[in-house]
């Protein structure tokens, strides 16, 4: 069986095994293959596909070039499987994509699935299967792991307008069932592949909400501002403002109020490693902590680790920001805090920790850092500033009274 993956990144897998090395001896043949695959429906003329392949060159034989390359691919994909040759037809011409009995190509599977679950009205067992293996399908951008070329562009904007309808057509059908469970699940999984998208953001707070779990919902809410900077500040203010409201018109009895944090604070399990946290009860913790240690004479060690290199690369840097507060909840000790600052920094409290301290403390995370991502263009920059009771730190890292 042969599966070509378009989604979340371009793969070919036979019985189960990637192809891709073999493919990667022809990147301009890949460039071809994937262009006849996203315009189905009929053959490319020849004259278009040079335009295409070599849009900024002359040549002398440019029918040449282009069958020399077809050529080529085709003896590629004949290494690869013959099946998946065949699905390379010459037509008068041109050339087209015709995808053959044991090819399956996750694009054409999900737009089909994505068609039939627009008219769907009624949430069935069946239907809520479907919808799930939909989303599930979506790996991703189409091509995201390369840079996209320009022709597939209106291709990829309209299979990502055809998630969005789909995954807003499932939250609606819930919604309508009450499934606030289900709509936090499909929303987290969505904001996997979409994670700046406000929208999603904000129906993940509502659920979260609506299923009661409210301070799940304040710590979304923030992290959605911080993450997307989408939101006016006089949006934010307002939404703010409203979640709180709700929040406050809570109809629980003080009776259930004292049962379920009694519940939660007993279930509660004590983890090894650092708090994490927002940056609200941060600053909670620094306070707290500091009256603590203010009677024992000592100090708190404030540290602020920054990620570079991957400033136009946002879907990646997400992803090792969140890998990165991974390595240092399990690397600091129990009793340390750390908080996730702004999109490419987390802020750390170490309390009795001296700064020589610190630093050894950081070459160990820089370490599992570089462990979990040793392909990555990330870098780690650190700096840290000595909280002494009764002193300031200014912004130049020197001590003042």
């Amino acid at each position: 069986m042969i599966h070509v993956r378009l989604l979340g990144g371009f793969h070919v897998d036979v019985d189960g095994r990637t192809a891709d090395s073999t493919l990667a001896k022809s990147p301009k043949g890949i460039a071809l293959m994937q262009y006849l695959m996203l315009h189905q429906g009929g053959s490319v003329p020849a004259r278009r596909l040079m335009e295409i392949m070599w849009p900024n060159e002359t040549s002398t034989s440019p029918e040449g070039a282009l069958k020399t390359l077809v050529s080529r691919l085709r003896t590629i994909l004949t290494q690869v499987d013959p099946v998946l040759a065949s699905c390379l037809v010459t037509a008068r011409g041109g050339y087209r994509w015709e995808t053959q009995n044991g090819v399956t190509v996750d694009l054409e599977e999900f737009e089909s699935m994505a068609e039939r679950l627009e008219k769907v009205e009624e949430l069935t067992g069946e239907v809520r299967h479907q919808f799930r293996a939909a989303l599930q399908m979506f790996a991703g951008e189409l091509l995201q792991d390369q840079e996209c070329p320009l022709w597939a562009k209106p291709r990829a904007e309209k299979v990502r307008l055809m998630y969005l309808t789909m995954v807003e057509n499932y939250l609606n059908l819930l919604e309508q069932e009450g499934d606030n469970q289900e709509m936090i699940s499909v929303c987290r999984t969505a904001l996997d592949a979409q994670p700046f998208n406000d929208g999603l953001h904000l129906r993940l707070t509502e659920a979260l909400m609506s299923a009661r779990r409210d301070q799940e919902a304040l710590r979304q809410y923030q992290h959605a501002s911080n993450l997307t900077g989408a939101l006016d500040e006089q949006r934010h203010e307002e939404n703010v403002r409203e979640y709180y409201a709700q929040l406050m018109r809570s109809e629980q009895t003080i009776t259930d109020t004292l049962n379920d944090l009694y519940n939660s604070l007993v279930s509660d399990v004590d983890t090894a490693g650092a708090l994490v946290c927002d940056s609200h009860i941060f600053r909670e913790m620094y306070h707290l902590q500091k009256r603590c240690l203010e009677r024992l004479g000592a100090d708190i060690l404030l540290g602020v680790v920054m990620v570079t290199g991957l400033e136009d690369q946002p879907l990646q840097l997400d992803r090792t920001m969140t890998g990165l507060m991974d390595v240092m909840r399990s690397n600091l000790r129990r009793g340390d805090t750390v908080t996730r600052q702004n999109v490419n920094q987390i802020a750390m409290l170490l309390p009795m920790a001296s700064e020589m301290q610190g630093q050894m403390i950081m070459e160990r995370i820089k370490r599992g850092f570089y462990q979990q991502f040793p392909n990555s263009d990330s870098r780690l920059a650190c700096r840290f500033a000595l909280l002494n009771a009764g002193k300031r730190w200014d912004a130049n890292g020197k001590k003042g009274e």
